[in-house]
């Protein structure tokens, strides 16, 4: 009779770990304030997801734009997790994690992870990203001249 207890036991806790890890498959990622550096990585990454280089250059500063290539390139899968965030005055460092995967497969294709930094800058109403980052830092950016 114990060792039944226990099957039900076990039963009811494995039952209890899928509908967490359902809750937790179907849940969102957290929306941030865009009047934030978390929100400005968030946007910018989000905008090279959907493909929409218009609104992913938005978010670099001029001197990114006018000196480097933005043609972004990114695999078929990827997701992105800040992992940290340290603003000192009108500078922000926004610490992410990119995982990214070639395939939908868990059998086919590879997947790597690697982490990035994203530097950005206050302007009197928005951040904007200083220093190149991925997919921008696989092209080459122009040095400013002279």
């Amino acid at each position: 009779m114990t060792s039944r207890k226990a099957l039900v036991a076990i039963g009811i806790v494995l039952v209890l770990l899928v509908v967490v890890a359902v809750v937790f498959a179907i849940t969102p990622p957290p929306q941030f304030d865009s009047d934030t550096p978390e929100g400005t990585a968030q946007g910018y990454f989000q905008a090279i997801d959907d493909d929409d280089t218009d609104l992913a250059a938005s978010y670099l500063s001029e001197s990114i734009g006018a000196n480097c290539e933005f043609d972004p390139w990114r695999p078929e899968t990827s997701r992105v997790v800040i992992t940290d965030v340290s603003v000192d005055g009108s500078r922000a460092v926004v610490d992410v994690r990119i995982e990214v995967s070639y395939s939908d497969s868990p059998f086919d294709g590879g997947s790597y992870d690697f982490d990035e930094r994203v530097v950005m800058e206050r302007t009197a109403d928005h951040w904007l990203i200083v220093e190149p980052l991925w997919p921008m830092d696989i092209y080459a950016c122009r040095e400013e001249a002279g």
